[in-house]
């Protein structure tokens, strides 16, 4: 959502925007970090989450949904 809504989210004050729509580009690397640092804090109760970050388009957001939403659908979430 933050990727979607960058407008909104920097209102409520979370101080980054994943996403500059007026000029198509993304804060990829912000994006990649993010979801890093969300597997890292999880990792111990499900070790085997992968979000493969390397699957992800940044050419458009379009594009970016349809392959974020795609990895989240692949996740294994067992619990240790």
């Amino acid at each position: 959502m933050m990727v979607n809504y960058p407008e909104f989210f920097v209102a409520l004050g979370s101080g980054v925007a994943y996403y500059d729509p007026l000029n198509n580009r993304f804060a990829s690397q912000g994006i990649i970090d993010r979801i890093q640092a969300i597997q890292d804090n999880w990792k111990p109760k499900y070790p085997f989450m992968d979000f493969r970050v390397q699957q992800l388009r940044f050419d458009n957001l379009v594009n970016f949904n349809i392959s974020f939403t795609t990895e989240l659908s692949l996740l294994n979430m067992e619990t240790k």
